[in-house]
């Protein structure tokens, strides 16, 4: 659906998508620390990603969804981090504030209210 809103016009060609599938190819650990290294350089930048069919590859970035950023006040600026994890490692990483990281969600994967 994100690539439909792409090309009518709807979304910039600018923002970067990110397409996770269940193919055994995307649920590697190699993959995954690509994505998750991907992201990260791009939340030090201003923008926006979306990600769509992520499974588990977005749980170490929950705090970054979920705004839960810690403040740094360095050289008279402040700057921002998240918590980023991957598997049992966690850092924290810079995050621009004007990043933006929107994760898609079919309706039938959110639990019933």
């Amino acid at each position: 659906a994100v690539r439909i809103l792409q090309e009518a016009g709807v979304l910039e060609n600018t923002i970067k998508v990110i397409e996770l599938s269940d193919l055994p190819a995307d649920q590697c650990q190699t993959h995954f620390s690509e994505v998750v290294s991907e992201i990260r350089l791009m939340a030090e930048q201003p923008g926006c990603c979306i990600v769509t069919h992520f499974g588990n590859a977005l749980d170490g970035f929950y705090d970054m969804l979920n705004l839960r950023y810690t403040r740094v006040k360095a050289q008279g600026q402040a700057r921002f981090f998240a918590t980023v994890a991957a598997g049992s490692y966690s850092s924290l990483a810079p995050v621009h504030p004007r990043f933006q990281l929107v994760a898609c969600v079919r309706a039938f994967d959110l639990p019933s209210l």
